[in-house]
């Protein structure tokens, strides 16, 4: 399966090297057919991220540093989520809501 999207994790800006640097769990490229990959990179190691397992709503609960392209992911579908959602209501090309064709 050669049409897959590979989304790879970045090192955090506070913890070591900065965006540049791909983390080393990270998967790289290029593949045993010389494709480049990951395709597109987010941040992916020493984030916050929420906690679950209290069940006092009343209680804050504590963050937590976590790393996986598992926390990269979805800053990545976010981005394709606001780009669709930018050429679907017109944005383009001027910036303004409906100022543009709508493309679907």
């Amino acid at each position: 399966c050669k049409n897959v999207f590979a989304v790879g994790a970045t090192n955090n800006v506070d913890f070591g090297s900065g965006l540049s640097y791909v983390v080393d769990f990270s998967s790289r490229g290029p593949t045993a057919d010389g494709r480049t990959k990951p395709d597109i990179m987010a941040p992916g190691y020493a984030l916050n991220s929420a906690a679950s397992g209290l069940r006092d709503c009343s209680t804050p609960e504590p963050s937590y540093l976590k790393a996986g392209t598992s926390m990269a992911a979805p800053v990545v579908a976010g981005a394709g989520a606001l780009a669709r959602q930018f050429f679907q209501e017109g944005w383009y090309p001027c910036g303004s809501k409906g100022c543009g064709e709508p493309m679907n």
